[in-house]
């Protein structure tokens, strides 16, 4: 039976129509706290953020930032292309960073460098473009253009099929097979538009429930 404050009391709607995604978002807010909205970065720090991303391919969180930490030291924070370029391999491999890593951190200072990509012109672009520009950097897979769209252009809508850690919450969450394929996952992520890229982020975050 409704009482007068719940007859005035306004419905609370769900930013997602899919019940389960709803149901774990809320959960996830209520254990861990809402996740902060993500701001677009200037296009001044998009090189270091797309480094960052390479530097993060097929490692922890918690290994990867310590590498982070020791690169930006060797490159004393000048976290510029020319910088990139001008410093010795082995002195980023002593950070703990492998050679093809090395190779592709500075296909990407070139690409910035020589004016294939133009950062100023990013934010115009589609997420498609993007991706379709930035992978032709050898070494930059769209994995790493699709964190960059989230984290770094703040993008909405992205959703990330051949992420593990997506994957293994999707598993959980959805209580499906584990030999799903990436095609039935975006298809699934279908039901979260316009709001996929939230969505991947209560996915991660719903890890540390487990």
């Amino acid at each position: 039976m409704e009482t007068p404050d719940t007859m005035n009391k306004p419905e609370q709607l769900s930013l997602f129509s899919d019940k389960v995604m709803a149901q774990l978002h809320d959960k996830v807010v209520l254990q861990l706290g809402p996740l902060s909205e993500l701001q677009p970065r200037d296009p001044e720090e998009y090189f270091w953020e797309l480094c960052e991303s390479i530097l993060g391919q097929q490692l922890s969180e918690k290994v990867a930032p310590q590498i982070v930490a020791r690169v930006k030291n060797v490159l004393k924070n000048q976290l510029e292309p020319t910088v990139v370029l001008a410093t010795e391999d082995q002195a980023l491999r002593a950070a703990g960073v492998s050679f093809a890593k090395i190779s592709y951190l500075k296909n990407v200072a070139q690409a910035w460098q020589s004016g294939t990509v133009r950062p100023d012109q990013l934010a115009s672009f589609t997420d498609e473009e993007i991706i379709a520009q930035l992978t032709q950097i050898k070494g930059v897979g769209r994995w790493t253009v699709e964190m960059f769209l989230i984290f770094t252009l703040a993008r909405p809508d992205v959703f990330s099929a051949g992420d593990y850690g997506l994957k293994r919450a999707i598993l959980q969450a959805y209580s499906l097979p584990t030999d799903i394929k990436p095609a039935q996952l975006s298809e699934l992520a279908g039901s979260w538009q316009p709001r996929r890229s939230l969505a991947s982020r209560v996915l991660w975050k719903s890890l540390e429930l487990l």
